[in-house]
């Protein structure tokens, strides 16, 4: 097992020159926060940050070893976000504190978010963002998408549809009034 926490501040080497690439400062998950896709890695010589797909990597220990820099892609002002200092919240609303460190097997999935009091399975989580992780903790199964605003459920536009409107006076008093409009029959409310 590995802790990212570990993982973070690591150095990066090729192993094929003993060239010091960089130090990793964050890492990049899959959509669904299983396993950890790209370290992000902060360049040493000048200030260019580079992806490291996590299939790329040869070996980690103190530092992280890589076969050649041709691992390495160059990306430009990236802004991922870590599920690392977010606070773990249940979906019925009890906070499970901050997550302070994620326990990794050796192919770089993830098996655990650990809080100072509980320990999460990444298949509970259900979304984490700005700095909130939620995770499901009943037996019935959420989606991100399950909270997403239903699209519909507006009556469908008729011939004439009533339309208020406010009609303002000459002294500034708007008064509310009663608009009838003729809509053309292919309109489609959005």
């Amino acid at each position: 097992m590995i802790k990212f926490t570990k993982i973070i501040g690591a150095q990066v080497l090729s192993a094929y020159n003993c060239e010091y690439i960089g130090t990793v400062i964050n890492m990049q998950t899959n959509k669904q926060n299983t396993h950890i896709k790209h370290l992000i890695i902060s360049s040493a010589d000048d200030e260019t940050t580079y992806l490291l797909p996590a299939n790329r990597i040869f070996s980690i220990s103190d530092a992280v070893i890589i076969r050649n820099r041709t691992a390495l892609s160059v990306t430009s002002d990236i802004s991922v976000f870590s599920p690392i200092n977010s606070t773990a919240f249940s979906i019925t609303g009890i906070n499970l504190g901050k997550i302070c460190e994620i326990t990794l097997d050796k192919k770089m999935r993830i098996t655990t978010f650990d809080t100072p009091t509980h320990e999460l399975a990444p298949k509970s989580l259900i979304f984490c963002n700005n700095g909130i992780a939620l995770f499901n903790d009943g037996e019935k199964k959420y989606t991100n998408g399950c909270f997403s605003p239903k699209l519909g459920g507006v009556p469908p536009a008729s011939d004439n549809t009533l339309v208020q409107a406010l009609d303002e006076q000459n002294n500034g008093v708007s008064t509310p009034r009663t608009i009838t409009a003729r809509l053309p029959r292919n309109f489609r409310l959005p």
